[in-house]
Parts: structure tokens; sequence; C-alpha cells
């Protein structure tokens, strides 16, 4: 997976860490930047150079939050989204390695993925809904 995502976020001309950045943050819902950093289990202070890379190619914007100008929230740009839609795009390709599996290899692999994830969240892990063709 770790080759996947290099891959694909090279594609992006992003870092792994701008790519995973970029893929928490929501159009239209801005988030503290404190929020971040805990969501990506880092000091608040690592995620300031990666925003102000995404903020200068202007994918994503700081704002003072409403009730405390010291807080900033971050914001996905239109263009910040275009390129999140272009990583969900590229995401739902599957890697070359499995595409060019049999279609009978790839169901069973489907399926015994499905069960491992129901089987996590049957353990209370939480993960992002699974997307299904």
């Amino acid at each position: 997976m770790r080759v996947w995502w290099l891959a694909l976020c090279n594609r992006l001309d992003l870092t792994p860490t701008q790519g995973l950045v970029l893929r928490q943050l929501r159009f239209g819902t801005p988030v503290p930047m404190n929020a971040l950093a805990d969501t990506m289990a880092c000091d608040a202070s690592n995620i300031t150079g990666v925003v102000d890379k995404l903020e200068s190619r202007g994918l994503i914007v700081r704002q003072g939050a409403e009730n405390d100008r010291r807080v900033k929230m971050l914001v996905v740009t239109e263009r910040g989204r275009d390129l999140q839609r272009q990583m969900l795009a590229l995401a739902a390709q599957p890697p070359a390695a499995i595409a060019e599996l049999p279609a009978a290899v790839r169901r069973k692999t489907a399926t015994a993925m499905r069960a491992v994830i129901a089987r996590w969240a049957a353990c209370g892990v939480e993960l992002d809904e699974p997307r299904t063709k």
C-alpha cells in the first residue's frame, strides 16, 4: 500500500503527507489546525509546514475561527476540491497487480477483504465506508 500511495501522490505532485492532509479535509467544512494534527497523530508544529505548502499551491486557506482568532481553521479551496476529486478517482482504480488478476480471484479477494473489514468493525475499529463497484 505504501508504494501505491507514494505513486498516487506523485502523480498529483503531492508529498505523501500532503496527500494525507488533503484527504482528511472536507470541502466546505473548516477544520482547526490542532484537530487536524490530532487526526494525523502528530504535533501541530509538524502540520504547519505541510499546510504552508498546500496553501502556497492554492489548495487550502487558513482562516481565523469566528470565536477565537488565535485558532487557525483550514478550508479546502475549489482548486483543492478538484485535486481531491482527482485523488479519489485515482484511488478508485485498482493497482495493476490487482487489475491483472483473473476476475474470479478478484471476487474472492474482495469477499475476503469484506470479511476482514466486517471483523474489524465488530471489534470497534472505525473505517471509512468501503467502496464497491
